[in-house]
């Protein structure tokens, strides 16, 4: 009777962990409909909620009879699991890359060494499962050991680049603070997913599968409470929904306006000229070449902004590095304001809170 008891609150348990997998997947899902978040490249941000929620659920079915019944549905997330740190690293860079590409061949790699687990046949994938993930068996053979090397790397290397360039606060209690930002929750949950595949790595060479119940139990546990935090504070800090457009129909090509929508954050970035206070919607068209009427579209039907939001967008990043930098700690919040483009402090906060979530002065603290 207690074996069923205790069968029973795994199944419980599996069941939680699988609806907040769900949960998370759903989310990042509505997230990606909101075009406006897609030039705020936000997009980066949807898909790493996806791709992170997906690697936890398979992660919890390797323990049901998922597998078994749908075998050649095994190891598809692992090499998702090689884009999180990409996705991260895109979203926080300033400026889109020559060579993106670079940053998603590990996922080929590791694709191309696990073709020999793919080719099997369902019955040939079951005996896998059954003598490599339950038993623990060749578990530490050479596309394995790859594969966590590569990940282990990926997330030093990137959580070093992301943690320099935006210097967050990594106290405990910032962490329960409505100061801190959607994307260092992100690098946090890729931390944990990280220190997860650590400690694997380290039971299955040391441990050799003694105590696997409390351990995987433990380990998921964390991760699951991890995307419940998670999407908590993606519902908190993100509005889904498409804006009603202005216009009935836009008269830019389709073809025209990933290209516009280049050269607009080219320009944003290489001139900042967001940091003109009295900036006019004139001046940028006029900067691109194009009709004022025609930015005006590419900003409310393209993008799901207008063009207050969109410049404020620009003056609200360059306010959290400068309230980050200690060079500027002798500064009031008045003067970076009207550093960063705002008119008046008044001006500054309201847009900063609607943005961050918090006023400049209390994100200064964390």
């Amino acid at each position: 009777m207690g074996g069923n008891f205790w069968l029973y609150k795994m199944e419980v348990f599996n069941w939680i962990t699988e609806f907040v997998c769900g949960l998370g997947i759903v989310m990042g899902l509505v997230w990606l409909l909101n075009k406006g978040w897609w030039f705020a490249r936000a997009h980066y941000l949807a898909f790493y909620l996806i791709f992170f929620c997906l690697i936890l659920l398979e992660q919890n079915l390797y323990w049901t009879t998922f597998y078994l019944e749908n075998p050649h549905l095994l190891l598809l997330t692992d090499p998702l699991a090689l884009l999180l740190g990409p996705l991260l690293f895109l979203y926080v860079s300033e400026r889109a890359l020559k060579f993106n590409w670079i940053h998603f061949l590990p996922a080929l790699i590791i694709i191309l060494s696990y073709l020999p687990v793919y080719l099997l046949s369902a019955d040939e994938k079951i005996e896998f499962i059954q003598r490599t993930i339950w038993n623990g068996e060749s578990i530490n053979s050479i596309q394995f050991i790859l594969f966590r090397v590569i990940l282990i790397t990926q997330i030093v290397g990137y959580g070093y680049y992301m943690q320099s360039k935006m210097k967050w606060v990594w106290e405990i209690k910032h962490f329960f603070s409505s100061g801190i930002s959607l994307d260092q929750i992100m690098l946090a949950s890729y931390f944990l997913f990280g220190m997860v595949k650590v400690a694997w790595l380290f039971f299955a060479l040391f441990f050799n599968y003694a105590w696997i119940d409390v351990f995987d139990t433990t380990i998921r546990l964390i991760t699951m409470l991890s995307v419940f935090y998670l999407f908590l504070n993606v519902i908190n800090k993100v509005k889904v929904g498409i804006k009603k457009e202005p216009y009935a129909k836009s008269s830019i090509e389709n073809g025209e306006v990933m290209h516009l929508k280049e050269r607009l954050s080219n320009l944003m970035k290489d001139t900042e000229l967001y940091l003109n206070k009295d900036l006019k919607m004139v001046e940028i068209a006029a900067n691109l070449n194009i009709s004022e009427h025609k930015l005006s579209q590419l900003l409310n039907v393209h993008l799901g902004t207008n063009f207050f939001e969109y410049i404020n967008k620009y003056r609200v990043n360059k306010a959290r590095l400068l309230l980050k930098n200690p060079d500027y700690d002798k500064y009031t919040i008045e003067t970076i304001a009207r550093e960063c483009g705002f008119n008046s402090k008044s001006t500054f906060n309201e847009a900063f809170k609607k943005m961050e979530g918090v006023t400049p002065s209390v994100f200064k603290k964390y």
